[in-house]
């Protein structure tokens, strides 16, 4: 499945008009009315658990976290 295939499948759960990953201050049910996106933190723990669940090394997470902080 292609990013793009992802990203669309997600956006069909959250439904956001703006964002592309709204917070979840009022719960995916609310993401469709989030005014900000998800938090840095709310990202990075989210890119560490699905590199965990594909069994990356650790060297590939780090640059993966750097491309998200910038």
């Amino acid at each position: 499945m292609s990013t793009l295939q992802v990203l669309r499948k997600f956006w069909v759960v959250h439904k956001n008009p703006v964002l592309i990953f709204p917070n979840r201050a009022r719960g995916l049910k609310g993401a469709h009315l989030a005014e900000s996106p998800l938090d840095r933190g709310g990202v990075q723990k989210t890119i560490k658990l699905v590199t965990e669940e594909m069994g990356l090394k650790k060297q590939a997470l780090c640059e993966i976290q750097w491309v998200v902080e910038f």
